[in-house]
């Protein structure tokens, strides 16, 4: 078994960044999710604030289609991008993973 030492953090933070940098398979199949996003999105520019959640199982492609949404929004507008633990598992105060 080799030991490793982490010596500094990388500019890659999620697996789709990762997956970015080596090239991404062309998108298809989930035009009607787009179009739901592209909506909102539309309305939210037109005065009407929007809350949209994406919910689905471990790889679906919720983060590619957010992704995907983002490269067709127009310039000019601030995203916020947060990332979350899954709710099945965590730390708990010991520091052991549940």
């Amino acid at each position: 078994m080799g030991i490793y030492e982490l010596e500094d953090v990388g500019a890659l933070r999620t697996r789709l960044a990762v997956a970015e940098r080596r090239g991404l398979v062309r998108f298809v199949g989930r035009q009607g999710e787009l179009g739901q996003l592209g909506r909102a999105w539309q309305a939210a520019q037109g005065g009407h604030g929007q809350v949209v959640a994406v919910v689905g199982e471990a790889g679906v492609g919720k983060s590619r289609l957010f992704h995907e949404c983002k490269g067709r929004l127009e310039a000019g507008f601030l995203v916020l991008e947060a990332y979350s633990v899954s709710a099945c598992g965590g730390v708990d105060r010991t520091g052991s993973t549940t």
